[in-house]
């Protein structure tokens, strides 16, 4: 019954056991596969892992394949096309303060590749808001 294992998924979730509310997702989206909202959590939960991040971008693509208008996903996209920007900005200044500008530049520059990635999705996302 999906409702049972919607209560099970999120006392998972509640209890911190991750594995098995990520366990309980891949059922639901095999179950139901038109199901964005679950392909969007489970894309959210994998998000948390580098190990699973390329994963979790084709989870939110699948929600937002289902549901164009997904904000949810949009944002979570750009999140994770974007990264840790605080740790690229401490790494820039580190090597920027031990006078490394090449490596400093090659921070930027692929700062700079990872916003432009981000950039569609953030745009959506922009625009959707002011539909609302």
């Amino acid at each position: 019954d999906n409702d049972l294992m919607n209560v099970k998924g999120l006392a998972y979730y509640g209890s911190g056991k991750s594995a098995e509310f990520i366990s309980i997702l891949k059922k639901q989206v095999e179950k139901n596969p038109q199901d964005a909202d679950s392909w969007f959590n489970l894309g959210v939960m994998l998000s948390k892992d580098d190990a699973t991040k390329k994963e979790a971008e084709m989870d939110f693509n699948k929600a937002l394949e289902i549901k164009p208008t997904y904000i949810g996903a949009l944002k979570n996209l750009t999140q994770l096309k974007i990264g840790d920007d605080d740790k690229t900005r401490a790494d820039y200044e580190v090597a920027r303060k031990a006078g490394k500008m090449d490596v400093a530049n090659k921070i930027l520059d692929e700062r700079k590749a990872r916003f432009l990635t981000a950039l569609p999705y953030a745009e959506k996302c922009m625009h959707l808001h002011q539909m609302i």
